[in-house]
């Protein structure tokens, strides 16, 4: 079974929409191809049951609510203004990963590597980072009020300051 979902974004300074499908079976998503509607190039399959490398990948205004992503390496990918709700990014790669204004209420991060990732004004209300490794992550104008940051790794003064003044919960090294 397929589902198409439009998605749209920036790129390079010019707007664009794609596509989206995730791919199922059995009432799981195995799956997902982005294909560019402005491109005559064939879809790009970025995720395939057991292949989890979305490294580089644009996903801008990307609707991937409630999608298991772990252990799925994110690095330098582009997720503005992503629907992330309830998405399982456990032991993922989100290294240099840009999330501003994206949405990752309830999304479970336990243990990823979360470096130098942009987290500016995203919605992180209740996201578990528990034992996630946030070294130099931008979190300025998130929204952090529930996220677990307990037993963190790279968790500098300033970092600390704004997640207890704005509601996260914070523990361990």
């Amino acid at each position: 079974m397929y589902r198409w979902k439009r998605a749209h974004g920036v790129h390079k300074g010019r707007a664009m929409n794609f596509w989206i499908r995730q791919v199922l079976r059995c009432g799981m998503i195995v799956g997902l191809v982005y294909l560019p509607s402005c491109s005559e190039k064939p879809p790009k399959v970025v995720f395939v049951e057991g292949k989890r490398n979305l490294e580089n990948a644009y996903l801008q205004g990307a609707d991937l609510n409630g999608m298991d992503f772990s252990n799925a390496n994110f690095s330098g990918a582009s997720l503005r203004n992503a629907n992330l709700r309830g998405t399982n990014l456990q032991d993922a790669v989100l290294v240099k990963t840009d999330f501003q204004e994206a949405d990752l209420r309830g999304a479970n991060a336990r243990g990823a590597d979360a470096s130098y990732a942009n987290f500016y004004r995203a919605n992180l209300q209740n996201v578990d980072f528990q034992g996630a490794t946030i070294s130099r992550a931008n979190f300025r104008e998130s929204n952090v009020r529930g996220a677990n940051f307990q037993d963190v790794i790279g968790l500098d003064q300033g970092v600390r300051e704004f997640l207890q003044s704005n509601g996260a919960v914070i523990g361990g090294s």
